[in-house]
Formats: C-alpha cells, sequence, structure tokens
C-alpha cells in the first residue's frame, strides 16, 4: 500500500503536507532495550508488550542503535541457540553487515517524506527521534493506513 501511496502521490497531496504531529502519528512510547541486555531480553520484550518490534538503544547515551525484530529470529538454529544469552551489542558487532540502521525522522516530519521513506527503504517502521537520536516514537505501516482508512468515507 505504501509503493501505492508513494507512486500516486499527487491523488494524496493534501495528507501528504500534514505533519506527523497533526496525524497523531507522534503519540504513545516506543519500547526499548540497551545494547547491554541479552537477546532473549529482546525477544521475551517483543512477546511482553506483543509487538513487533523494539529499539536498541545505547545504554549509556539512550541515543538509538539499531532494532530488534521477530524476524530476527530466523537466523537461530540448534546450533547458535546458544546466542540468545549474548549481549545485544556482540551481535549487532556480529551482524554489522547484514544489519542495516534503523530509519528516522524527526517529529516535524510530514506524512509525504514517511510514505517516500517506507517505499524507499523497505522497511517496516520508522523511528522518530529527538535532535539527541533519542528515540521518541516509532511509526509502523499500519498506522500510515490507519491515517487513510480513518479519513476515507465508505458509502
Amino acid at each position: 500500500m505504501v509503493r501505492f501511496l508513494h507512486q500516486h502521490s499527487e491523488s494524496i497531496a493534501p495528507q501528504r503536507s500534514k505533519l506527523i504531529t497533526d496525524l497523531g502519528l507522534q503519540k504513545g512510547n516506543v519500547v526499548t532495550i540497551t545494547n547491554e541486555e541479552t537477546l532473549i531480553k529482546g525477544f521475551m520484550q517483543i512477546i511482553t508488550h506483543k509487538i513487533s518490534a523494539i529499539a536498541i538503544i545505547d545504554f549509556k547515551t539512550g541515543e538509538l542503535i539499531n532494532n530488534l525484530s521477530a524476524s530476527d529470529m530466523k537466523g537461530i538454529t540448534q546450533e547458535s541457540f546458544w546466542k540468545l544469552e549474548l549481549p545485544l551489542h556482540q551481535i549487532l558487532t556480529e551482524q554489522a553487515d547484514k544489519k542495516l540502521p534503523p530509519v528516522t525522522c524527526s517529529s516535524n516530519t510530514n506524512l509525504g517524506e514517511i510514505i517516500d521513506n517506507f517505499s524507499k527503504h523497505g522497511v517496516h517502521r520508522i523511528y522518530v527521534v529527538d535532535p539527541t537520536n533519542k528515540p521518541l516514537n516509532v511509526i509502523t505501516l499500519t498506522d500510515v493506513m490507519n491515517v487513510f482508512t480513518t479519513t476515507m468515507k465508505i458509502a
């Protein structure tokens, strides 16, 4: 859907220029875990909070480092099960060439930029960060779809 919105941006021009704060997309808190915590603790937070991903933050600065999602479990096998006890900073170092940095935006980003970034980067979430790169919120594809489904009038 996001690619469609990106390709047909002229038909949603009024919504594209609206700020994420005006659309209610910058509310609530983002679930985080520090890079000193273990991989298993991260997956447990995902399960506990019933979400698909959490932000990994630097334990000293609170800055956003990366993202841990349920899809990160793909590479875990019986032989690598022990890695669940490793700290996230070690996992991130080992996967540095495979794991892309998270896509971010600021509070004054408009919906058009969000749609363009979803389309360009092929991600499932974009983190809203403050000027010091501390996560404030996360915007998902579902959030973007809700903007259009709640404003559409169905006859």
